[in-house]
Parts: C-alpha cells; sequence; structure tokens
C-alpha cells in the first residue's frame, strides 16, 4: 500500500490510478475496485458496463492542500427487463451521497462545525482549512439532520428562556440524570408543557422554578410525578420579600446611617465612612463624600421639591382605587416608579450609581505640591499635568481643586456621617446572605441596620433561620419557620408565607430530595451564549437543533 493511498475515504472499494497536484490542490485519479453494481431501483447485479464519466467530489484537505477526487464513475445495464433503468450508475454510499459534491465524511465535519459554530463563524473555519461552503449551506447542513428519538427522563428540569427579552420566552427541558438537553418549547404555556409531558409518559420528579405555569402545566401533563421546587429561586424568594420591607420602610434605612453617624469615631481600614487626608499631608482626595454639601436656603425648605409633590399626589390617588397605569398617566412618571411609591410609607431616597475613580488620582501629589507653592490657576495645572501625559480633561483638574485645603475643611468632612445611603436590594442582601460572606463594612452596615430598626431586626433573624432551612434542607424546621413568620406582623413576609403555603408539595419536596435546577440554570446560559453566537440568525427551529447537539449517528 502507497501512502497516498492512506487519503482515500475507502480504500476496500477504491483505488488510486493517479495523482497530481496542482496550484496547490491535489487530485487523487480514483475508481471503484468492484466488478458488479447493484441497481439502485430494482436491486439486481450487473457486470455489463454501458460507460464512464468523471465525478469531482471534494475531500477533506490534507496539510495546507486541498484534496479533489475525480472519480471514473462507471455506468452499467441493467439486466432486469422489468426494471424501469435502462442503464445506472455505480453509487458507494461510504464515499457520496447520490449527487453530492462532498465525500460523506466532508459533510459530516461541515454538520458538526454548523452545529458547534453555527453558520457565519463556520463558514470562516472551513475556508480556513481549504473546505469550500458558504454560511446558508452549513445551516442548510444542520436544518437537514435527522433528529434522534427523545429518550423520557425520569427526573426532568424546567425553566424559561427568552428568545427575545421580555416579549417571547420558550421552555427547556433538561434530563438531569444525564446531563443533558432533551427538549426545546416554543413557548411556557401550561397547555404546550402539559402536551409534551403526555406524550412523554414516564417522568418521576420534575424540578422546576415557582412560576404558575410551569405548576399548572406539570399538574395537568403528569399528575403523578413529584414536583421539586427550585432551592435557589425559594432563597431569590426571601431576598425580594426583605427588599419589599425596606422599600416600604425607607426610613429605617436612614435610621440606620444616624445610627452609623452616633458611633466612635475610631474605625477600621474597612470603616464605610470615608477618610479624608490632614491639610498637613496636603494630598487631594477625589471622593465626592469629602465635599461639603450645599446649604439649601430657607426658601428651598419650606417649599416641597417635585419629586415630594409626585410622591404626595401618588399616595393621594392610591385611595381613589384607580389601577397603576392610570396614576402613572395622570402624575407623568413610569409605571415602575408608582409601583415603588404605592409600596412605601415614606419617600424613597435615590438610589446612588458606582463611584467612579478620577484620572487625577494619580497625581495629587504633585498638584497639591504645585497648590501649595501658590499656583492657583486651574488651566496651568492642567497643562502641567498633560505634560506628564495626563490624559482627563480640564474639568477632571478644576473639580479636584476644589477639595483641596483652601476650599474644603477637611476637620469637618472627615467627622460627617456616611453620607451614601444604602438601597433597599443592598439592605436585603446584607439580612439574607449568611454572616461568614460579609465583610466587616458590611457587618457594621448590618449590625446598624438592625439596631436602628426592629423590623429589619426580626427580619434578619427571619431571614437567617429560613436560609440555614434552605441551604441545609432542615425539612424538620420548616412548619416552626412558617409559624414564626405570620407571627412576626411583617406584612411582606405573611405574603411570602402564603405563598409557599400555595406550593408546599413542591417546597418541602425540594428540602427532602437531592434534585435542583441548578443544572438547568447552566444549560439556559449555554442557550444564551448558542443564541448570541448567531448574529440574529438565531430562528426556534435552528435555535433547537444546535442546542441539542448533533446526533451521535449523524
Amino acid at each position: 500500500m502507497q501512502f497516498t493511498d492512506l487519503l482515500l475515504p475507502n480504500r476496500e472499494e477504491l483505488a488510486l490510478e493517479n495523482w497530481a497536484l496542482e496550484n496547490e490542490t491535489l487530485s487523487l485519479q480514483i475508481c471503484a475496485t468492484r466488478p458488479e453494481a447493484i441497481c439502485p431501483h430494482c436491486g439486481t447485479g450487473s457486470h455489463r458496463i454501458h460507460s464512464r464519466y468523471v465525478r469531482t467530489l471534494t475531500d477533506l484537505p490534507w496539510g495546507d492542500f486541498a484534496v479533489q477526487l475525480r472519480w471514473c464513475v462507471r455506468r452499467f445495464f441493467c439486466d432486469n427487463p422489468m426494471c424501469a433503468k435502462l442503464t445506472f450508475a455505480e453509487q458507494l454510499a461510504t464515499v457520496a451521497a447520490r449527487y453530492a459534491r462532498y465525500t460523506v465524511r466532508v459533510y459530516r465535519k461541515i454538520r458538526q462545525v454548523g452545529f458547534d459554530l453555527g453558520g457565519q463563524c463556520g463558514h470562516r473555519l472551513l475556508n480556513l482549512f481549504k473546505i469550500r461552503g458558504s454560511r446558508d449551506g452549513v445551516l442548510r447542513l444542520v436544518r437537514h439532520t435527522q433528529e434522534e428519538a427523545v429518550v423520557t427522563p425520569q427526573v426532568l428540569g424546567l425553566d424559561d428562556w427568552a428568545l427575545r427579552k421580555g416579549q417571547i420566552y420558550g421552555t427547556i427541558l433538561i434530563d438531569l440524570e444525564r446531563h443533558c438537553v432533551v427538549d426545546l418549547l416554543p413557548d411556557r404555556e401550561p397547555a404546550t408543557v402539559a402536551q409534551w409531558l403526555q406524550e412523554h409518559p414516564g417522568v418521576e420528579v420534575v424540578a422546576r422554578d415557582r412560576g404558575k405555569h410551569y405548576i399548572e402545566g406539570v399538574t395537568q401533563g403528569a399528575p403523578n410525578a413529584i414536583q421539586v421546587a427550585d432551592r435557589f429561586h425559594l432563597l431569590g424568594n426571601l431576598r425580594d420579600a426583605v427588599q419589599r420591607i425596606f422599600e416600604r420602610c425607607h426610613a429605617d434605612l436612614k435610621a440606620a446611617q444616624a445610627y452609623l453617624a452616633q458611633q466612635p469615631t475610631e474605625r477600621s481600614s474597612a470603616d464605610p465612612v470615608p477618610q479624608c487626608d490632614s491639610e498637613e499631608d496636603a494630598s487631594i482626595s477625589v471622593s465626592s463624600s469629602c465635599s461639603p454639601a450645599p446649604q439649601p436656603t430657607d426658601e428651598q425648605k419650606q417649599r416641597p421639591s417635585l419629586r415630594t409633590r409626585r410622591f404626595a399626589r401618588v399616595k393621594e390617588l392610591q385611595g381613589t382605587g384607580i389601577s397603576q397605569r392610570e396614576i402613572a398617566r395622570r402624575v407623568g412618571l413610569d409605571r415602575r416608579t408608582v409601583k415603588k411609591y404605592l409600596m412605601a410609607d415614606t419617600l424613597p431616597q435615590r438610589a446612588f450609581g458606582p463611584q467612579n475613580t478620577s484620572k487625577v488620582l494619580p497625581y495629587s501629589d504633585y498638584l497639591a505640591q504645585r497648590w501649595r507653592e501658590g499656583v492657583h490657576d486651574v488651566t496651568q495645572l492642567w497643562q502641567e499635568l498633560r505634560e506628564q501625559e495626563f490624559t482627563g480633561s480640564y474639568v477632571s483638574v478644576w473639580r479636584a481643586t476644589k477639595h483641596l485645603p483652601e476650599y474644603a475643611d477637611k476637620s469637618q468632612a472627615a467627622q460627617a456621617p456616611y453620607s451614601r445611603l444604602l438601597s433597599p436590594l443592598q439592605a436585603a442582601w446584607l439580612l439574607v446572605l449568611p454572616p461568614e460572606k460579609l465583610s466587616e463594612k458590611q457587618e457594621l452596615l448590618c449590625k446598624a441596620l438592625c439596631a436602628a430598626s426592629s423590623v429589619a431586626a426580626t427580619a434578619y433573624v427571619l431571614a437567617q433561620e429560613f436560609g440555614q432551612i434552605i441551604r441545609h434542607r432542615r425539612a424538620d424546621l420548616f412548619d416552626d419557620w412558617l409559624r414564626q413568620a405570620e407571627a412576626s406582623g411583617i406584612a411582606e413576609f405573611k405574603r411570602l408565607v402564603q405563598s409557599i403555603r400555595g406550593d408546599y408539595a413542591a417546597i418541602l419536596a425540594a428540602l427532602q430530595m437531592s434534585w435542583s435546577n441548578g443544572q438547568t440554570e447552566g444549560q439556559v446560559n449555554r442557550l444564551k451564549f448558542v443564541k448570541r453566537q448567531m448574529y440574529g440568525r438565531a430562528k426556534f427551529d435552528l435555535l433547537r437543533l444546535r442546542v441539542l447537539g448533533m446526533p451521535a449517528a449523524a
């Protein structure tokens, strides 16, 4: 056997007659070795050759050379007088399909590339390996792939995913035992889920989130299956309940801030209160919290702000019984803002954005030194910094000079209370997270919240107990916690208990069984990656095929 024979797709049925190398393309002249051929129409064998023609096929590349097969195909007479065909061409199914331009193994590689990379990326990769193929051709092979029969899982995971966020949602089904995607559904309606379960009987356990559509769908389609609520979503429900407490009782966040301000001034490096340098150091602080806040005038103190008047108007319309949409239209606010105002007892504090680091900070020592030398011209300071490869703007230098000792009373600023107020979501995380996961700064804030508000202290105890029950699956303590939450007098926890009792069996199963939607969420993450990789061509049928993956028999 020659070395070139190794390049043939089927060495048992093909023979190499000659080869040539032209323009980085290796052409192999081949022929079939069988003395007879089978008629594809009637199945009769024949030895009589009618004629020959050359068929060109693209094969897998060899090194940096593209490989082209020039197959001398024989045409035979059909000796069956009852056959409708007088002649037929020999076919080798292991080499190439009828009318195909590529060999079977090339089509298999292109199809695999299409499943893994999609059309555009797959097209670029194939060109890199000297295999011609358009992106539409790659996707066409994916769409024409015959699917494998669905193996009904005994333990099924359900979750939703967004084909278009906020508008179109589907359902992903995971075999939690085999760790693979079973199917994708075009929507998350209960009837669709129930129909799939009825068509695939045998599901014993269903792990799902706490959405009503999946509860109804599983109950209708597999009434005998054990439904298991996801523990991660239960902790999310707990965090949402605590967040709604602080959205309603926003004054507790201010009380916690005042409590922090009354504590001793000796603070560690993890203290949230920002520290400004002394005048002797003469260094610059670019944090906005170190600058004294402008004092409002008497007229401004007496006149309520527009935001205050809008909040009062929303609370006034709340008692009339009109809808949130109508309130938003009358007041001129977004519906989400109206919803937040309706749930709050006092005007919520505005949320602070993330603190950005100024580009002036690396040059603070030089700037402070020049300021002590009497150079107070901001333009000159800016030009000097630009000579030192400073890329910031003039405004950033001007803003930084306002924090120098001549303009800022640093002794007062250092003793100023922490001006950044916690948001309800941040406060909720402080009460829900385990104590060992909190930093020193977060522990101080959590203690301040619990000391300043009895509601926060009660919510903290309930949240920590609930977290321990869920994380360690203490089903024996679950009923006692429900009674404590109902007796707490906190409306948000009462609503949480009411919601839990409506799905009690599934939540109790989550505390007694090890199944969860963890790997289902991971498959949703993979689905999102595949969808974004497809450059807007992720229609449901193609996306479903790619997420399911290439069948083993393809």
